[in-house]
């Protein structure tokens, strides 16, 4: 009884997930949808795809092989940013990209947008976006983050550490 019972209950996990082809044979890094129906995936060689019908196909709109995307955010259907090292922005749903944001100390690893104007970037320093990127303020706080997400425009959470990544920092103030 307990063999068949986990073998309908993984029957049951794995029938929730659908495999589904990118098209591409390139390692894939990151993906985000900014609606219902478009989607974007970043990757290896500068590689943006994007789908407009809810990631059942996907197509090519970007590639530079001088790049490795790290993350990739769109705050709309044609605004997004990637993290690269640098920061690049497109208003063109992905076909051209713009650097916004470049430091020789620190590398850019992640973006994050909380709503269209407020966003963060993070790295070895954390940025920090009020007009959607056209000016960013920088806080060294001795750490390397890895992963960024707010829930609200208030509350958000960090992943990092000086040397590792076992750290969780919170804010309550919007990255004040």
């Amino acid at each position: 009884f307990i063999n068949c019972l986990m073998i309908l209950l993984s029957n049951q996990v794995s029938a929730q997930w659908t495999l589904k082809s990118s098209g591409t044979s390139i390692d894939l890094v990151d993906v985000h949808f900014p609606s219902d129906s478009i989607g974007y995936i970043v990757g290896d060689y500068g590689l943006v795809l994007k789908s407009i019908d809810q990631g059942e196909t996907w197509q090519t709109v970007h590639v530079d092989s001088a790049f490795s995307f790290n993350s990739v955010f769109f705050t709309s259907n044609d605004t997004g940013y990637i993290a690269v090292g640098s920061l690049y922005k497109a208003i063109d749903g992905g076909t051209n990209w713009t650097e916004i944001l470049t430091d020789s100390l620190s590398q850019i690893f992640e973006v994050y947008f909380v709503n269209s104007a407020l966003g963060f970037a993070s790295g070895t320093y954390l940025y920090k976006t009020s007009d959607s990127g056209m000016t960013w303020d920088s806080m060294n706080l001795n750490s390397v983050f890895s992963s960024i997400h707010f829930p609200s425009d208030s509350v958000g959470y960090f992943v990092g550490g000086p040397d590792t990544t076992d750290q969780l920092y919170k804010t309550d103030d919007g990255g004040q």
